[in-house]
Formats: C-alpha cells, structure tokens, sequence
C-alpha cells in the first residue's frame, strides 16, 4: 500500500508540473493549450486576456497540485476550465470527422486530462472510477488508431529502436488492453501502473528527442506540448495505480469540525 501512495504522490507531481508547463506555454504562444481546444474564433475578442489569465490559472494550479496544497480546489478549477473550453468544443468537431483522426485524438486528450484533474482531486471513489473510464477510453481509442492510421504512426519509431511495424502493433495492443483493464474495477491498478510506465518511457525515448530535434515554429510548438501532453497521461494512470485511498476519507473526516456537544 505503500508503494501504491508513492507511486500516486509522482503521479500527482507528473501531472501538477505539466499543468505548469501548459501555463507557461499559453504566455509563449497566445493560445489555450490543455485538451487541444480549437482556435479561438477570429471575431471573438480577447484571446491573449483569455491565453494570460487560464495560463496563470494553470501555471498555480499545477503548483499547487504538485505540491499538495489545496488539491480539491486546484484540480476542480482546472477540471471545469479544460472540459469547458477544450472538451465540450472538440465534440462537435470531432462527430463530424467519419475517419476517427486527429480530432478524436483532441476530443481523448481532453477527455483524459479533465479526468485527470478529477482523479487529483480526490473527491470520491466514484469519482476516481469516473476517472478511470476517462482515461481509459482514451488510451483505447488510441490504440485502434495505432491500426487504423498504421503508416503515420510507424513515423514516430525512432530509427535508432528499429521493427517500427511491430511497435506500432505492441503498442496498439498494449494501449487497447491497458486503456480496457483502467475501466475494469480489479485491474484497474495493474492496468493504471503497466500503462503509466509505458508512456513514461515513450516521453524519455520519443517525444522528448522529438521535442530537442524539432525545427522552431509550429512543429516545435506541437512536439513540446505532446512531451508534457504525455507527462500527464503518465501522470494520471499512475494516480490511477493508487487506488481511492481511505486516507483521504479519513484525512477529510478529522478536518470537519465535530458537532458541538449538548
């Protein structure tokens, strides 16, 4: 049980610091960054206020997370901001795409992370299962598209690891069978921790040298956000790993005050 809290705790750190990151990046770059949301409208005012203000919204509430302070607060504000202007905005667009591409990826990404925020959040065990499907029906989603788009993604194989045809398939299969065993109740954990430290190792082995050899502009601006986008997935199957632990309960059963006595 131990080892379950540690590995919740680096979740929960993975998870705050890409928080930050996305915080910082949104000052850079002008824009919304978790969960992918579709450009701001050109006839809407207001888009570096709206960049600026949710990005220092991000930037505490990853803090405040990775630290452990005032976590509830922090991960709901965090949930409500990427469901409502990433989430929500991404269903109608990717409905519309019959070919389960890159809009669904965006509609997961956002699913995932606002799933992730709950899960910090440590509301209930209801919640944490709510979590659990969240993130789980992403990384489904995202291996069968492994198959379906299957020559893009033997692309992101680094050269150097080779048989880009057979990870891709691995990885597929493994993503399907982790993102199923998150959503079933006595997997969960196993599932949760074997599909945290795979993406963990595809931050350190692709999406980082991705990041470093990408040119300045967009595709480094894409490279760097999918690093941090991955952080937090890993983050979040590990929070997952941990389980609803009844030391939140408890922990938030000492801190109601007792009824006075008569």
């Amino acid at each position: 049980m131990d080892k379950l809290r540690s590995l919740a705790r680096l979740g929960r750190i993975s998870y705050g610091m890409s928080l930050v990151a996305f915080g910082f990046q949104q000052f850079l770059w002008g824009d919304f960054v978790p969960g992918r949301a579709p450009a701001w409208p050109a006839t809407w005012p207001g888009r570096l206020p709206w960049a600026w203000l949710t990005g220092i919204v991000f930037i505490l509430g990853g803090a405040a997370i990775a630290a452990g302070r005032k976590v509830r607060l922090a991960g709901l504000t965090v949930a409500v901001l990427i469901a409502g202007w990433a989430l929500l905005r991404n269903i109608p667009l990717a409905l519309a795409d019959h070919s389960f591409g890159g809009v669904w990826t965006m509609l997961g990404k956002g699913l995932a992370l606002t799933g992730g925020a709950v899960a910090v959040a440590r509301l209930s065990r209801a919640w944490t299962c709510v979590a659990r499907v969240c993130l789980g029906a992403f990384l489904a989603a995202a291996g069968v598209q492994h198959f379906l788009f299957l020559p893009f993604v033997m692309t992101l194989v680094p050269a150097w690891i080779g048989g880009a045809r057979f990870w891709t398939y691995f990885a597929g299969v493994a993503l399907i069978a982790g993102g199923l065993g998150l959503m079933v109740p006595w997997t969960a954990r196993l599932a949760g921790a074997l599909s945290g430290l795979m993406i963990f190792l595809w931050v350190v082995l692709l999406h980082v040298p991705r990041a470093l050899a990408a040119a300045p502009g967009a595709a480094s601006r894409n490279e760097w956000t999918a690093v941090f986008e991955a952080l937090a997935m890993s983050g979040i199957a590990f929070v997952l790993a941990g389980g609803w632990s009844e030391d939140s309960s408890s922990q938030a059963a000492r801190t109601r005050p007792s009824p006075a006595r008569t």
